[in-house]
């Protein structure tokens, strides 16, 4: 009875947008723009605003849970969602005008109904806002929830060990975190679907924001199973024919990227029609997943709201000469923007050519592939693959002696819960940190900052991170003390790096000529704000304007947790001052074949970036 009732309502709305899909994908279109070009920067510049206004303009991972607990973190999280929800917003309610007005005949319908939209925006605004709150208040509980799990579970021991080696204690976490995390979910879940025809209430019928939730909550009541169905069914629907177009497309682009092509050159050549063709696959079921999804909701709302199934509700769409010149105008300013947006995209196509490829390659922790992170052997393993750098992890003992160790504790590398901050030198030396890499390795040692600066001297620059557990100002001491006995931290063109801007400040002043650099895992604000030489920055947050950012402020960028080759090139070619990686002999040698190419061949391994978005 349930399916029979749901096909029945979303078959007429199926024939709809058979009608009204061009002027639909027109809206979307030119909502897109509108929201990348304005929207989109002006939620940017509020967020930073905020940021500034606490002080902070880089956020790393030992101020990020503070900030994020603060009210001005919370702030801008709720600001955040609300912009996305806005952009979302903006575009589908211009696709729900653009249906409306296609019933009426006119041309140019979808640009119609974006002006329409854009009418609407301090109603989709507003209507954004409110359910960015409502949801942030439902979900605040179960929030608080898992962070007690988190803390009463996890507190005490390093928390790269609980995600690597994914102890007892992890899982009795996950066990736990499950039953709220769940509950949560659907409550957040079942009130935004009870908000399904909010939108088409605010634009097609006139509501105001608040009055639009209370009656859509009102009307889908004891009808959210009918709402889930439809547009759960859809989504999977679409999703499975997405997965299996792309699948298929993937195994073409592999029986020709497995071939001897002859090199990077001619794979990136032979690969464009692939890629091409995988990008337009997946841009398209995304739009029609939207589409149909847009429907639905329009199918909800004629079913279920009065004003619906008496035909418009409030709005009008005459076939006023006001209207054709406004949606021609509108049009014509969007195809201007448009056009010079891709003049300037081509033009840093262009520019991006003609980056040098001087890129550095620096091993993670010395070759850690290869030998124990950390040790000398792992230093000396790195310097014979030939890379530029060797990063590395320096910590205090309890005795005041600089070691190289990542974690807080020795739990990950020998199953030892003691902290490294609690045991000293000599302690540390009696631990065998090499046998759980291999027999091979049976022995190695925990090293001295002094030791590891004497191995790679004259043979490998170095990049000390800093691992800050107390005292900044001691620590700084004694590096930038250990560095002077080798000669000089400029002289030897070493980076200090560390999550911590304290720790970075104490360097400055022991050290005024050293290069450091800040690890930032989550970036905002005004990046000219820094007192550093250079971001090293995770792979996930290194886009192209990200790297443009921190260009006009004058810092360069390294990059860390690059594996992946096409990941490497990008970078190359966006003019990134180096990359850290746990597997450097596969960048360098990528590094090789990108020196040889001639700058044909590289305008098309950066367009075949721009198409993969990668």
């Amino acid at each position: 009875m349930v399916l029979r009732e749901n096909i029945s309502i979303f078959a007429p709305a199926l024939r709809r947008l058979k009608r009204g899909a061009w002027p639909m994908l027109v809206a979307l279109a030119i909502a897109e723009v509108v929201a990348g070009v304005v929207l989109a920067p002006l939620g940017a510049a509020a967020v930073n605003w905020l940021i500034r206004r606490s002080g902070c303009y880089a956020i790393a991972n030992d101020d990020l849970v503070a900030f994020a607990l603060s009210p001005l973190g919370i702030t801008t999280f709720l600001v955040v969602a609300t912009v996305g929800l806005t952009v979302t917003g903006l575009g589908r309610a211009a696709a729900l005008l653009a249906l409306e007005v296609s019933d009426t005949g006119q041309r140019v319908s979808g640009v119609i109904g974006f002006t329409r939209a854009l009418a609407c925006l301090p109603k989709i605004v507003e209507l954004a806002a409110r359910q960015t709150c409502l949801l942030a208040l439902i979900g605040a509980p179960f929030l608080a929830v898992l962070g007690l799990i988190a803390w009463l579970t996890l507190k005490g021991v390093d928390m790269y060990w609980v995600v690597t080696v994914r102890p007892t204690r992890f899982w009795v976490a996950v066990a736990f975190a499950l039953p709220p995390l769940l509950c949560g979910g659907w409550l957040v879940g079942r009130q935004a679907l009870r908000w399904s025809i909010a939108l088409p209430l605010c634009v097609l019928c006139g509501r105001s924001a608040r009055a639009a939730l209370s009656e859509s909550a009102a009307l889908l009541h004891g009808r959210l199973q009918w709402v889930a169905g439809v547009r759960l069914t859809w989504l999977a629907l679409t999703t499975a024919v997405g997965v299996g177009s792309i699948t298929l497309v993937q195994a073409a682009a592999v029986r020709i990227l497995q071939r001897d092509l002859g090199g990077l050159a001619i794979t990136a050549a032979a690969a464009g029609v692939v890629l091409l063709a995988y990008a337009g696959v997946g841009f398209v079921i995304s739009l029609i997943a939207l589409l149909g999804d847009v429907t639905a909701v329009h199918a909800a709302w004629m079913t279920f709201s009065p004003r619906g199934r008496e035909a418009r509700g409030a709005v009008e769409f005459s076939q006023s000469a006001r209207n054709s010149t406004l949606a021609r105008l509108t049009l014509l300013v969007v195809l201007g923007v448009g056009s010079v947006g891709a003049a300037l995209a081509a033009v840093r196509l262009l520019e991006s050519v003609h980056i040098p490829v001087a890129i550095e390659v620096t091993a993670h922790r010395g070759a850690a592939r290869e030998a124990p992170e950390n040790t000398l052997a792992a230093i000396d393993a790195a310097i014979a693959l030939g890379v530029d750098r060797v990063e590395f992890d320096v910590m205090q003992t309890a005795d005041g002696a600089l070691v190289l160790f990542h974690d807080t504790d020795l739990r990950r590398i020998v199953g030892d819960p003691r902290r490294i901050a609690n045991m000293t030198l000599d302690e540390l030396r009696d631990i065998d940190v090499g046998s759980w890499f291999g027999t091979g390795f049976a022995g190695e040692r925990i090293p001295t900052l002094d030791e590891a600066i004497e191995r790679a001297h004259g043979r490998v620059r170095i990049n000390a991170e800093l691992k800050a557990i107390g005292d900044d100002e001691e620590l700084a001491r004694r590096v930038a003390a250990v560095f002077e006995t080798h000669g000089s931290l400029e002289s030897e063109g070493a980076i200090i790096t560390s999550l911590s801007t304290r720790t970075l400040a104490a360097i400055r002043r022991k050290a005024p000529g050293a290069r450091i650099g800040l690890i930032v895992t989550v970036s905002m604000g005004n990046l000219r704000k820094l007192d550093v030489d250079l971001l090293v920055v995770e792979s996930g947050i290194a886009t192209d304007r990200f790297i443009q950012l921190a260009r006009r402020a004058g810092l360069p960028v390294q990059v860390w947790g690059v594996t992946n080759l096409d990941q490497f090139v990008r970078l190359t070619l966006q003019g990134v001052e180096g990359v850290i990686s746990s597997d450097p002999g596969a960048l360098l040698a990528r590094r090789e074949e990108l020196m040889k190419l001639t700058e044909a061949e590289r305008l098309l391994l950066v367009f075949r970036m721009r198409v993969l978005g990668q």
